[in-house]
């Protein structure tokens, strides 16, 4: 009778499956709007703060480009010629080219139309002074990054020079400083050529908040790790990559200061899960996430950050095609310890006790403490995978702590007038990427989206069903592993959707029903086994 009540809670289960293939037509949406080809939904995650007005526009579309190639053939054929051009390097009017003096890069211009940059020529070589300047800024990074800090260079085909392309992205809607694109995913080997995509001319008319030259100098920074992330392992995670990228940018130059204006968002917005994907900056996913690193390399040396590359160019190709989770190579790189460094990324941000780029410490946004009460109710204990929450005391005041799940971990420090508990939950195990199978406490996307916390009640009911009973025999691994492929982007459009979390979560009623009391199959099948057969026997009984 188990096995029976086990079947049967797979029929909504397998009709699941089938809705977040239907669901996946929302995934066009996503990139239709992120492409500009479609007027955006304004709509955020459930209970997210947003900071707009502090970056007007999202400084970087990889995560997006990344996205779209990785998510290609789940897109519906129409989409597919609508977003196709997108994969394609650039057109430009009448275009020119020229090689930096290093030979390092090919700066490709348009030399007529919207995509022209500013046509200045004081030296009267024929070449516009701003296509020299990128190319020198370009060089400059080269230095910075490469030769400085150790970064492999970014690959390119056949090692011909780095090609990097001037459009007008601040002129489109939604507006962006540049992007890097890879190529068509590798067949065997990780590493992947690129090229970048910048702003023509990083107009303050279209960005505001900083010159050219300052704009230039943080996105050739930020856009040229995004080229050597493709170096080391095509498969990065787009909210790691970002983060990396981010930090670079003050590493390379540290008088511009751009990246502070994503901590805000970050602050507000701790209850959200370290690697929640930059979908936008507002919400301070990716972007924010930086400050760690600024923590990592105070505490271990700025080599660290390399290392947590390094080692990511070690781990294969995933067999899906999807990306590499980051925070297990964090915790590896970490020695299983990304709880403990969260915990003291959380002490610092509390007592500004920085020890690099000083002169800016006044920049870093302080995180959001919240009056404390004891007992502290289950409802205050940050949920999502190494989030964090910070509550105030009065200086002694013993805390109650036993609502306290044991996925959370807690430190104090004491400050004028107040202590500062700090809790940070640790719910995602470390284990190696490469050997990763799915099970074993992972995965529930569609069921964290629908219900807004990995935490939930009803989806730790329905992990604890996945791995007692749907990973213990081969037809319910075949169904997970069919989950865990189309689920995890249909996932990602549900959370930024009311309505489409209200509507997993009708449809996820009956497979919980189902979890919850698994008595009431068999009794549906006695009950309508019985009804049938009295069916069956009455028009003998009347005659």
């Amino acid at each position: 009778m188990k096995r029976l009540t086990v079947w049967i809670a797979l029929c909504p289960l397998v009709f699941l499956l089938n809705c977040s293939i239907a669901l996946s037509a929302a995934l066009d949406d996503h990139y239709l709007e992120g492409f500009g080809e479609k007027a955006r939904q304004e709509s955020h995650i459930a209970g997210v703060l947003t900071t707009a007005g502090e970056v007007p526009f999202e400084p970087c579309r990889t995560p997006l480009q990344h996205g779209l190639r990785r998510d290609w053939s789940k897109l519906a054929v129409g989409t597919q010629q609508i977003l196709a051009k997108y994969l394609a390097k650039p057109v430009l009017a009448r275009e020119a080219f020229i090689t930096s003096a290093g030979g390092r890069f090919t700066i490709h211009y348009a030399t007529t139309g919207s995509d022209a940059p500013p046509a200045g020529d004081a030296n009267g070589n024929g070449i516009p002074d701003w296509v020299e300047t990128v190319a020198s800024v370009f060089e400059e990074v080269h230095i910075r990054e490469v030769a400085d800090m150790g970064y492999q260079q970014a690959p390119t085909v056949n090692g011909a020079p780095y090609d990097v392309y001037l459009q007008n992205l601040g002129g489109s809607v939604p507006q962006y400083l540049g992007f890097t694109e890879a190529n068509s995913p590798p067949s065997g080997l990780v590493s992947a050529p690129s090229y970048i995509v910048i702003d023509n001319d990083f107009s303050v008319d279209e960005f505001g908040g900083y010159n050219p030259l300052e704009y230039l100098k943080i996105t050739a920074a930020h856009e040229y790790h995004h080229a050597i992330q493709y170096g080391y392992n095509y498969y990065f995670d787009a909210w790691y990559a970002e983060a990396t990228s981010t930090w670079i940018e003050d590493e390379v130059y540290d008088d511009v200061n751009q990246l502070y204006r994503y901590l805000p968002a970050y602050m507000q917005n701790l209850q959200l899960q370290l690697d929640c994907q930059p979908v936008s900056v507002t919400t301070g996913c990716g972007y924010g996430r930086w400050i760690l690193n600024r923590y990592m390399a105070e505490i271990y040396g700025r080599d660290f950050i390399k290392s947590i590359w390094d080692s990511l160019k070690r781990v294969s190709r995933p067999s899906d095609g999807s990306d590499i989770p980051m925070i297990p190579v964090l915790g590896g790189a970490l020695g299983g310890k990304l709880d403990q460094c969260m915990l003291g990324l959380g002490r610092r941000l509390v007592l500004r006790d920085w020890t690099t780029h000083l002169p800016d410490i006044y920049l870093i946004h302080p995180p959001v403490v919240q009056a404390g009460i004891s007992p502290l109710p289950a409802s205050s204990f940050p949920s999502l995978p190494y989030s964090l929450a910070f509550f105030s005391y009065p200086t002694g005041q013993s805390v109650d702590l036993s609502a306290r799940p044991t996925t959370v971990l807690s430190d104090s420090v004491s400050t004028s007038g107040a202590d500062i508990l700090i809790l940070c939950n640790n719910s995602v195990a470390v284990a190696s990427p490469s050997n990763s199978s799915g099970g074993g406490g992972g995965g529930c996307f569609i069921a964290t989206a629908a219900y807004g916390n990995y935490l939930h009640p009803k989806v730790r009911l329905l992990r604890d069903f996945r791995d007692r009973w749907l990973m213990t025999n081969s037809l319910g691994r075949m169904l997970v592993k069919a989950y865990y492929h189309m689920s995890p982007p249909a996932a990602a459009v549900i959370a930024r959707h009311e309505w489409l979390r209200r509507l997993c979560r009708a449809m996820l009623e009956p497979v919980i029903l189902t979890v919850e009391y698994p008595e009431l199959p068999a009794a549906f099948i006695v009950g309508l086994s019985g009804w049938l057969l009295a069916r069956r026997r009455w028009p003998v009984a009347a005659r």
